[in-house]
Protein backbone atom coordinates (compact mmCIF):
# COMPACT_ATOMS: atom_id res chain seq x y z
CA UNK A 1 0.00 0.00 0.00
CA UNK A 2 2.94 2.20 0.42
CA UNK A 3 2.50 5.88 -1.72
CA UNK A 4 5.37 4.19 -3.57
CA UNK A 5 3.93 1.74 -5.41
CA UNK A 6 0.62 3.34 -6.46
CA UNK A 7 2.38 4.62 -9.90
CA UNK A 8 2.75 0.80 -10.52
CA UNK A 9 -0.44 -0.26 -9.31
CA UNK A 10 -2.44 2.38 -11.97
CA UNK A 11 -0.12 1.08 -15.04
CA UNK A 12 -1.50 -2.06 -14.04
CA UNK A 13 -5.15 -1.13 -13.93
CA UNK A 14 -4.60 0.59 -17.92
CA UNK A 15 -3.10 -2.62 -18.94
CA UNK A 16 -5.83 -4.69 -17.55
CA UNK A 17 -9.36 -3.04 -17.69
CA UNK A 18 -9.31 -1.90 -20.96
CA UNK A 19 -9.47 -5.53 -21.27
CA UNK A 20 -11.92 -6.73 -19.05
CA UNK A 21 -14.30 -3.69 -20.30
CA UNK A 22 -13.97 -5.44 -23.68
CA UNK A 23 -15.31 -8.51 -21.93
CA UNK A 24 -19.15 -9.23 -22.00
CA UNK A 25 -18.03 -12.02 -19.14
CA UNK A 26 -17.37 -9.83 -16.72
CA UNK A 27 -20.17 -7.82 -14.41
CA UNK A 28 -18.00 -5.81 -12.44
CA UNK A 29 -14.29 -5.55 -11.13
CA UNK A 30 -13.49 -6.17 -7.64
CA UNK A 31 -10.17 -4.02 -6.62
CA UNK A 32 -8.58 -5.54 -4.00
CA UNK A 33 -9.90 -9.09 -1.90
CA UNK A 34 -10.45 -8.29 2.37
CA UNK A 35 -8.26 -4.78 2.33
CA UNK A 36 -9.59 -4.91 5.89
CA UNK A 37 -7.73 -7.33 6.90
CA UNK A 38 -4.62 -5.36 6.55
CA UNK A 39 -5.31 -2.10 8.33
CA UNK A 40 -4.04 -3.69 11.60
CA UNK A 41 -0.92 -3.99 10.04
CA UNK A 42 -1.44 -0.65 7.48
CA UNK A 43 -3.52 1.41 9.21
CA UNK A 44 -6.81 2.76 8.15
CA UNK A 45 -6.43 5.97 6.36
CA UNK A 46 -3.51 4.13 4.35
CA UNK A 47 -5.92 1.67 3.09
CA UNK A 48 -8.67 4.06 2.18
CA UNK A 49 -6.19 5.72 0.62
CA UNK A 50 -5.17 3.44 -1.73
CA UNK A 51 -8.56 2.13 -2.40
CA UNK A 52 -9.90 5.82 -3.07
CA UNK A 53 -6.94 6.74 -4.94
CA UNK A 54 -7.61 3.33 -7.24
CA UNK A 55 -10.74 3.17 -7.61
CA UNK A 56 -10.75 7.39 -9.15
CA UNK A 57 -7.78 5.90 -11.82
CA UNK A 58 -9.72 2.79 -12.21
CA UNK A 59 -13.14 5.02 -13.10
CA UNK A 60 -10.80 7.29 -15.47
CA UNK A 61 -9.48 4.25 -17.27
CA UNK A 62 -13.05 2.00 -17.67
CA UNK A 63 -16.27 3.86 -16.46
CA UNK A 64 -18.50 2.06 -18.07
CA UNK A 65 -17.28 -1.01 -15.77
CA UNK A 66 -18.63 -1.17 -12.05
CA UNK A 67 -16.49 -1.25 -9.03
CA UNK A 68 -16.55 -3.30 -5.73
CA UNK A 69 -14.06 -3.92 -3.39
CA UNK A 70 -14.56 -7.49 -1.43
CA UNK A 71 -14.47 -7.09 2.10
CA UNK A 72 -13.80 -10.21 4.57
CA UNK A 73 -17.16 -9.57 6.86
CA UNK A 74 -20.35 -7.84 6.67
CA UNK A 75 -18.56 -5.72 9.60
CA UNK A 76 -16.31 -3.83 7.43
CA UNK A 77 -19.33 -2.77 4.71
CA UNK A 78 -19.30 0.88 5.95
CA UNK A 79 -15.93 1.16 4.56
CA UNK A 80 -16.15 3.27 1.50
CA UNK A 81 -20.00 2.94 1.16
CA UNK A 82 -19.97 6.20 -0.17
CA UNK A 83 -17.98 5.61 -3.65
CA UNK A 84 -18.65 1.48 -4.36
CA UNK A 85 -20.99 0.51 -7.10
CA UNK A 86 -22.18 -2.28 -4.78
CA UNK A 87 -21.37 -3.61 -1.72
CA UNK A 88 -19.72 -6.87 -1.85
CA UNK A 89 -18.50 -8.83 1.79
CA UNK A 90 -18.07 -12.44 2.17
CA UNK A 91 -19.82 -14.37 4.97
CA UNK A 92 -17.98 -17.64 6.98
CA UNK A 93 -19.09 -16.41 10.55
CA UNK A 94 -21.73 -18.47 12.28
CA UNK A 95 -24.86 -19.10 10.06
CA UNK A 96 -27.00 -17.31 13.05
CA UNK A 97 -25.40 -14.08 12.28
CA UNK A 98 -25.94 -14.49 8.36
CA UNK A 99 -29.37 -13.12 7.80
CA UNK A 100 -28.90 -10.07 10.00
CA UNK A 101 -25.84 -9.69 8.61
CA UNK A 102 -26.58 -9.04 5.19
CA UNK A 103 -30.07 -6.90 6.08
CA UNK A 104 -27.15 -4.61 7.98
CA UNK A 105 -25.43 -4.57 4.54
CA UNK A 106 -28.37 -4.09 2.84
CA UNK A 107 -29.28 -0.68 5.11
CA UNK A 108 -25.89 0.17 3.87
CA UNK A 109 -26.01 -0.24 0.44
CA UNK A 110 -29.33 1.92 -0.17
CA UNK A 111 -30.30 0.49 -3.55
CA UNK A 112 -27.07 -0.53 -5.00
CA UNK A 113 -26.77 -4.64 -5.36
CA UNK A 114 -25.69 -6.35 -2.34
CA UNK A 115 -23.24 -9.59 -2.93
CA UNK A 116 -21.50 -12.03 -0.42
CA UNK A 117 -18.72 -13.13 -2.61
CA UNK A 118 -17.64 -16.10 -0.29
CA UNK A 119 -19.34 -18.43 1.43
CA UNK A 120 -17.90 -22.35 1.56
CA UNK A 121 -18.10 -25.03 4.02
CA UNK A 122 -15.00 -27.77 4.27
CA UNK A 123 -15.56 -31.69 4.22
CA UNK A 124 -12.31 -32.13 6.16
CA UNK A 125 -12.93 -34.78 8.61
CA UNK A 126 -10.24 -35.56 11.57
CA UNK A 127 -12.44 -38.01 12.77
CA UNK A 128 -13.64 -40.80 10.52
CA UNK A 129 -16.46 -38.36 9.51
CA UNK A 130 -17.34 -36.57 12.65
CA UNK A 131 -15.08 -34.04 13.85
CA UNK A 132 -15.01 -31.66 11.95
CA UNK A 133 -16.99 -32.23 9.04
CA UNK A 134 -17.71 -34.92 6.41
CA UNK A 135 -19.05 -34.48 2.12
CA UNK A 136 -22.55 -34.56 4.36
CA UNK A 137 -22.42 -32.18 6.66
CA UNK A 138 -20.33 -29.68 4.27
CA UNK A 139 -23.80 -30.00 1.98
CA UNK A 140 -25.89 -29.54 4.63
CA UNK A 141 -24.18 -26.42 6.23
CA UNK A 142 -24.12 -24.52 2.81
CA UNK A 143 -27.51 -25.28 2.55
CA UNK A 144 -28.06 -23.81 5.80
CA UNK A 145 -26.22 -20.87 4.36
CA UNK A 146 -27.35 -20.04 0.96
CA UNK A 147 -31.15 -20.50 2.87
CA UNK A 148 -30.45 -17.63 4.93
CA UNK A 149 -28.53 -15.31 2.26
CA UNK A 150 -31.78 -16.28 -0.31
CA UNK A 151 -32.04 -11.88 -0.18
CA UNK A 152 -28.94 -11.56 -1.63
CA UNK A 153 -28.18 -10.25 -5.19
CA UNK A 154 -25.77 -12.57 -5.79
CA UNK A 155 -23.68 -15.60 -3.82
CA UNK A 156 -20.26 -16.96 -4.69
CA UNK A 157 -19.04 -20.10 -3.55
CA UNK A 158 -15.68 -20.99 -2.64
CA UNK A 159 -14.15 -23.14 -4.07
CA UNK A 160 -14.97 -24.96 -7.34
CA UNK A 161 -11.88 -27.79 -6.33
CA UNK A 162 -10.32 -29.26 -2.83
CA UNK A 163 -6.76 -28.09 -2.75
CA UNK A 164 -3.91 -31.20 -2.67
CA UNK A 165 -1.50 -28.23 -1.11
CA UNK A 166 -2.59 -25.06 0.17
CA UNK A 167 -0.45 -21.57 -0.12
CA UNK A 168 1.10 -20.88 3.48
CA UNK A 169 1.95 -17.28 1.97
CA UNK A 170 -2.44 -17.01 1.85
CA UNK A 171 -3.64 -18.88 4.41
CA UNK A 172 -1.04 -18.74 7.41
CA UNK A 173 1.20 -21.07 8.86
CA UNK A 174 -1.21 -22.81 11.26
CA UNK A 175 -1.57 -26.63 9.89
CA UNK A 176 -5.35 -26.71 10.69
CA UNK A 177 -6.07 -24.01 9.04
CA UNK A 178 -4.37 -25.22 5.86
CA UNK A 179 -6.14 -28.45 6.17
CA UNK A 180 -9.50 -27.50 6.58
CA UNK A 181 -9.16 -24.88 3.50
CA UNK A 182 -7.76 -27.54 1.63
CA UNK A 183 -11.24 -29.09 1.17
CA UNK A 184 -13.67 -26.26 0.58
CA UNK A 185 -14.30 -27.25 -2.90
CA UNK A 186 -17.51 -28.97 -4.41
CA UNK A 187 -14.85 -31.23 -6.30
CA UNK A 188 -12.19 -33.88 -4.36
CA UNK A 189 -8.47 -33.78 -5.99
CA UNK A 190 -9.37 -37.09 -7.60
CA UNK A 191 -11.92 -35.10 -9.59
CA UNK A 192 -15.28 -36.52 -7.68
CA UNK A 193 -18.07 -34.52 -7.34
CA UNK A 194 -19.00 -34.35 -3.84
CA UNK A 195 -22.55 -34.04 -2.68
CA UNK A 196 -22.21 -30.17 -2.06
CA UNK A 197 -21.59 -30.15 -5.78
CA UNK A 198 -25.21 -31.60 -6.37
CA UNK A 199 -26.68 -29.01 -3.71
CA UNK A 200 -25.07 -26.06 -5.45
CA UNK A 201 -25.96 -26.73 -8.88
CA UNK A 202 -29.70 -27.54 -7.76
CA UNK A 203 -29.50 -23.85 -6.01
CA UNK A 204 -28.55 -21.73 -8.30
CA UNK A 205 -30.68 -23.32 -11.06
CA UNK A 206 -33.36 -22.86 -8.71
CA UNK A 207 -31.95 -18.84 -8.19
CA UNK A 208 -31.82 -18.59 -12.11
CA UNK A 209 -35.60 -20.06 -12.66
CA UNK A 210 -36.73 -18.05 -10.05
CA UNK A 211 -35.13 -14.43 -11.14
Amino acid sequence: YGSSTWANDVTYLQRVLPVLAGSAAVAYVDLKNEPDLDIPGEGAAMIEGWARTMLGAARDIAPELAYTIGWSGADAAPLLADTLDLISYHDYGSPDDSAAALAAVREIAGNRPVHVTEIGETSYSLVAGRFPSSPEKQASRLDERLALLDGADGIFVWALHDFPETDPAALGPSPWVARLQSQFGLISTTGSRKPVADLVETAFRRRLTDN
